[in-house]
Order: structure tokens, then sequence, then C-alpha cells
């Protein structure tokens, strides 16, 4: 999210934000609302409020992660190494789950070419556990919906 001087909103103090050089804005990166560290997605805090919260550190640590990742000239394939020029040849996950010991976690920020899903052997298991996670109830958007773990099931199946 943007920080609008004058205007954002720390999502943890809920006071104005009036110095963009002490405030940390956040990605829209974490797509399941149940997640722990939701809270901070897309969301701005000062860093004086970050410092007192005790998953601040690694949650930036993932931010920052998935600014470089997503950077046009980082859009590398994690299996070829080949870059990716065009979005519609762009499958990008964003953070699954913030818990290191969550199945999930291990596939966060996977850059993959879409022509190039089918040759990935860690597919088929991925695509078993987004199946599995969906019809658990541990899956919630914001929307109420599964619109992006649907999307990455049917890119999965596809490819």
């Amino acid at each position: 999210m943007p920080i609008i001087i004058g205007q954002s909103k720390c999502t943890i103090c809920g006071n104005v934000i009036d110095d963009v050089n002490n405030a940390y804005s956040f990605p829209n990166f974490i797509p399941n609302s149940l997640d722990k560290a939701y809270w901070l997605n897309d969301g701005t805090a000062h860093k004086n409020c970050l410092k007192n919260e005790p998953q601040a550190d690694a949650i930036i640590a993932l931010a920052e992660e998935f600014w470089f990742k997503t950077a046009p000239q980082n859009r590398v394939s994690d299996l070829t190494a080949k870059s990716i020029t065009t979005l519609e040849n762009y499958f990008f996950l964003d953070l699954l789950s913030s818990n290191p010991e969550n199945e999930l976690y291990p596939y966060k920020f996977t850059t993959l070419r879409v022509d190039e899903i089918t040759l990935w052997d860690k597919r088929e298991q991925l695509l078993q556990t987004l199946e599995k996670v969906k019809d658990s109830g541990n899956w919630i958007e914001l929307n109420g919906g599964k619109n992006y773990i649907d999307r990455m099931i049917s890119l999965l199946r596809v490819s």
C-alpha cells in the first residue's frame, strides 16, 4: 500500500502517518485472511510501532523478499533461470503462509514460467496440498471466496 502523508493510518496505533521515512508499507502479498500475519497485509505502520511487534521483523523480511522477487528485472524462473518477460507467462505464488512450519511455506514466492510448470517436480505435491488446504476451512480470502487458491489450482492443472 502506498503511503499517503497525512492520510494513511498506522495499522498498529491508528494514528496518521506524517513522515514517510518513519513508516513501512507492506505489499498485498498474503491471500489467506486467516494467516497470523494477514493484519499487516497491504497495510502501513510506523517503524516505532513495529519495534514492539514480535513478528514484525520476520514479516518485514518476507515483504522485502516479495518486493525483490516481483521486480520486473528479477522475474526469473526458479526452475530454469529463464527470464519472464510477459505477464501471460508469469506464475508467481504469494506468501501462502507466514508460518515456517506450515506445509505451504516452502512454496513462498515461487516464480515459474507458465510454459514450464509441467516440468516442475513439485507441481503435483503443491496441487494436492492446495486442494487439501482449500477444503480444510483453514483458507479464507477477504472477499469470502477462494479465488486465489482456485486460480493457482487451475494453473497447476492446465499447464
